[in-house]
């Protein structure tokens, strides 16, 4: 008998004890006469009666002619056959390395301490493809949205018919706010919307784990023991800074204190924020990261605790 069945793409195939991983959109890839092109999986199994078919570790039995999954796929089957769909995240790229060991510095680079940085924080293996639909997420939230034209209705011109309808050769019209005519309607037109759309909070969580150590991979990341300035000079925060060799970074503090921030806010492509508001987007755009110890405990703290549902 033969089962036809379609599965998303990046999921691993289990058939009949044999493993094969379909990891790109387009890619190819033949397994028991399975073929993955496109958006979706054909596979067409044939064997034994029997059909056991699983998405993202859920098992589903089915002896009808047809099966319909979360995505609107339909399986058509006569028997059901050993077939199991897991999820193409292995275990093993989950797993943290181990704890960073790095020096602890003044904001004026005299050393102070070492001290190490939680591997399930800042040594997770980077997945490229969930960084960047966190930033599309991110993007999306930040568009306004308000983007509008004129409808036909809206537009405010004289309604007197333009030039009789025969004998002049031209196209018959009733009104100037016609959208061919310049000052006329927009037709098909933007109309305002909101272009936010959901995230997962665990894939929203593991994104800024892989930011920060992406960062600490690069050693672009450096700890300080405190940011503080005794009083509001752009000119001393730019002098500490330029004597490391930071002209582009991200100043992170649990809390920033009111002279880092007037100090920061003058200075090009150098912005002082508090640990909370810390995003993927603003740690990839930034060359460097100065965290101070208690940002690193505190984003540790938040990033290691339970996921509120």
């Amino acid at each position: 008998m033969i089962a036809l069945v379609f599965v998303a793409p990046s999921t691993r195939l289990f058939v009949a004890g044999q493993a094969s991983d379909i990891r790109g959109r387009f890619s190819t890839v033949k397994l028991a006469g399975a073929q993955s092109t496109g958006k979706r999986t054909q596979a067409l199994v044939a064997g034994r009666k029997g059909l056991l078919v699983g998405q993202e570790s859920k098992l589903f039995f089915s002896r009808s002619l047809k099966f319909e999954i979360a995505r609107g796929a339909v399986l058509r089957t006569y028997v059901p056959l050993p077939l199991r769909v897991e999820n193409a995240l292995a275990p093993a790229q989950k797993v943290a390395g181990p704890d960073v060991e790095v020096s602890v510095t003044t904001l004026a680079n005299e050393p102070v301490e070492s001290i190490k940085l939680n591997g399930q924080v800042f040594n997770m293996p980077v997945r490229k493809e969930i960084l960047h639909r966190v930033v599309v997420w991110l993007l999306a939230k930040a568009r306004a949205g308000t983007a509008k034209t004129k409808t036909r209705s809206e537009i405010c011109l004289t309604g007197k018919k333009l030039f009789k309808q025969k004998k002049t050769g031209n196209a018959r019209h009733g009104s100037k706010s016609a959208n061919i005519y310049v000052g006329g309607y927009k037709a098909f037109g933007p109309k305002p919307k909101d272009w936010a759309h959901d995230m997962n909070k665990k894939e929203r969580r593991l994104a800024l784990k892989m930011a920060l150590s992406a960062k600490v991979a690069e050693g672009k990341v450096i700890v300080i023991d405190k940011a503080e300035l005794d009083a509001p000079k752009t000119k001393d925060l730019f002098s500490k800074l330029a004597a490391r060799g930071i002209e582009n970074a991200l100043l992170v503090d649990k809390e920033i204190q009111e002279n880092v921030h007037l100090a920061a806010r003058n200075i090009p492509k150098i912005d002082a924020i508090p640990s909370q508001t810390i995003n993927v987007y603003g740690i990839l755009t930034k060359d460097t990261i100065v965290l101070t110890k208690a940002a690193v405990e505190d984003l540790e703290a938040r990033l290691l605790a339970p996921i509120k549902r």
